[in-house]
């Protein structure tokens, strides 16, 4: 099959999860003796171009907006609502989306993120005989922002702007003919808000983005308690990788550490976040066994770790964090938020409530119940036992699978 795929971004232009998603699928694909390509956008500066790239063909499409959205600048909220107000029906990005469907032929076109594209996108590359399917990653059709979190919590419905910026890509979803997301609960979440309702689709978990990590370091607390040289009684180490910001829950998490002070536990905290919030947290937490270590390589993050821990407050497309622990053996405690809750069981990690009087109740019996070894083993084990339906190979196949099935 000759599948093109259309993203917001692509590698070397990387700025989230998306990027290393389609990358792998498109990679897994390739891998298997498909012709597949990707069309991403680039600052209007860079111009148009293809290539080959490894076992990819890659187009770019300058931006043609306001200002490239991934410069890092700080714009005030009238030049952010013109942006989003033109990316929901852009005329001017449509050229270079015909000319590489002229030029590649493809027989799926897979729409995932599409912000500067524009949803007008979805007008362009129906009809012909390809198909149109759109993956969800995340609440980008929702929320401009994709997170829906304002005020310090989830939105539980849509602001004025985000509705009314709904209703204008409304209209050219009608062009899409199936649809694949990232979880059943970002699918339904959509068809509760009125996108997809009738069309056929079905939800594919992502895969392991970064390389394969072949051999699975032992739990370091496991280790520790069947050493006969432990001098000190075993600890368990808890970890949290992502941003660090309200929206993800870490000052949640860090008040649950507050209340397990005097049990033998420890946290590590891997990831960036605004200067004056991490600061905060560090003055007002600083005295529990806690560890602020900034940007790390998983490689180096994983083999410390005992319990992955996915607070979010957000309602989570899926949450790769929590397939990232599963990969390397590790259990997840993770929140109920979003797609988060499909990717653990009962004995292979627990979900936990982040709102309500008895939420920190339940991460602490989570967390304590993994201070039995036997647990922790039977979880590691699990792990183990699962781990290979995150490989690319098998989320590629998965999509191979589903695509003709879908139309």
């Amino acid at each position: 099959m000759r599948i093109l795929h259309l993203n917001t971004l692509f590698p070397p232009w990387q700025v989230g999860g998306a990027e290393r998603t389609v990358k792998a699928l498109a990679s897994g694909m390739a891998a298997l003796n498909h012709e597949v390509a990707v069309l991403h956008t680039v600052p209007y500066a860079d111009g148009a171009s293809a290539k080959r790239q490894e076992q990819l063909h890659t187009y770019s499409a300058p931006l043609r907006n306001f200002y490239w959205q991934f410069d890092g600048l700080k714009r005030h909220s009238a030049q952010r609502f013109a942006w989003h107000f033109l990316d929901s029906n852009n005329p001017w990005m449509q050229a270079r989306v015909r000319e590489v469907l002229t030029e590649f032929q493809p027989d799926y076109v897979l729409t995932h993120t599409v912000q500067g594209f524009s949803n007008r996108v979805w007008k362009t590359a129906a009809g012909g005989p390809h198909r149109l399917i759109h993956v969800l990653h995340d609440q980008a059709l929702l929320c401009p922002q994709t997170a829906m979190f304002r005020n310090g919590q989830a939105c539980q419905q849509q602001c004025r702007t985000c509705h009314y910026l709904t209703e204008r890509k409304r209209p050219y979803a009608e062009h899409v003919q199936a649809v694949i997301s990232v979880s059943h609960a970002l699918l339904q979440k959509h068809r509760e808000h009125g996108f997809f309702v009738n069309l056929p689709g079905d939800a594919v978990h992502n895969g392991y983005s970064d390389a394969w990590p072949e051999a699975v370091p032992a739990l370091p607390y496991l280790t520790a308690c069947t050493s006969d040289e432990a001098q000190v009684a075993p600890v368990l180490t808890l970890g949290y990788l992502g941003r660090v910001e309200p929206g993800k829950g870490i000052e949640f998490l860090l008040q649950v550490m507050q209340e397990l002070r005097t049990y033998p536990l420890r946290l590590l905290i891997a990831g960036r976040g605004d200067e004056e919030y991490v600061g905060h947290l560090q003055e007002k937490y600083g005295h529990l066994n806690i560890s602020f270590m900034g940007q790390v390589n998983k490689v180096d993050f994983f083999p410390q770790l005992d319990v992955l821990t996915v607070p979010s407050l957000l309602f989570e497309g899926l949450g790769n964090t929590a397939i990232e622990a599963t990969v390397w053996g590790r259990p997840a405690i993770v929140s109920d938020q979003g797609g988060l809750k499909e990717l653990t069981t009962e004995t292979l990690g627990k979900v936990c409530r982040v709102q309500g009087s008895e939420a920190i109740a339940q991460w602490k019996s989570a967390i304590l119940h993994y201070l039995d070894k036997n647990v922790l083993r039977h979880s590691y084990q699990e792990a183990l036992a699962i781990r290979n339906k995150y490989q690319v190979e098998s989320v590629a196949k998965a999509y191979l699978r589903l695509l003709p099935e879908l139309v």
